[in-house]
């Protein structure tokens, strides 16, 4: 079945390797300059990663490869060439924006918050007895945290009040848990959104995206 698959896949290639051999130059030139593969910059080989991962990466990657191709090389005139046109460059380089730096960003804000809530507000794990099935049930306990304006004063130094301070104008808010776990979850969702706001603007520009 090997062997037959094999034969059957060539077969249709044929016109491809007769190409090669006979323009060896151009070959050669797509074999450098891949068009085949994508490549995502901080993706390991040695790690799986998710379909949704992948399609949204690899959507962005293109995008911010021909951005990048357009800046150094221009094909395309993108004033000259008319208002919508200039539209969708400009919504391609918000992509690329977003994917080379912005996304970054939102991450590590997010990041930085949720670990200042887990140290501050989550509460230390304790494990309770195996049942009878082996399963250790797990509770948070928050009686060692501080509760109030003055107990925070005391625990937090410098560096957490920054954090804090990041986030907040008003440091007495410091004592509303909820309202810094809210806020945890809307920079979590923050980045999601951002990813389908953009991969939809990348549906709108892909015609745009010819060279």
């Amino acid at each position: 079945m090997g062997l037959k698959n094999w034969m059957y896949d060539n077969y249709f290639r044929l016109p491809e390797w007769v190409k090669k051999w006979l323009f060896p130059g151009y070959a050669w030139s797509n074999l450098l300059h891949r068009t085949d593969i994508v490549k995502i910059p901080g993706a390991s080989p040695t790690e799986y990663h998710e379909y949704d991962w992948r399609l949204t990466a690899a959507v962005f990657e293109l995008v911010s490869d021909f951005v990048e191709s357009e800046e150094r090389s221009p094909v395309v005139d993108w004033e000259a060439t008319g208002p919508a046109a200039l539209a969708d460059w400009n919504s391609m380089k918000e992509i690329r924006d977003w994917w080379r730096t912005g996304r970054d960003r939102a991450l590590q804000r997010h990041q930085r918050l949720l670990e200042f809530y887990s140290k501050w507000y989550a509460g230390q794990p304790e494990f309770g007895e195996p049942d009878e099935r082996g399963m250790v049930a797990m509770t948070f306990t928050c009686s060692a945290l501080p509760k109030t304006r003055e107990e925070f004063d005391i625990a937090f130094d410098e560096d957490d009040w920054k954090v804090f301070d990041e986030f907040f104008a008003d440091r007495s808010k410091v004592v509303e848990k909820s309202a810094i776990r809210n806020l945890v979850n809307e920079l979590d969702d923050y980045v999601r959104v951002q990813d389908t706001r953009y991969l939809k603007m990348a549906i709108d520009v892909r015609e745009r995206m010819w060279t």
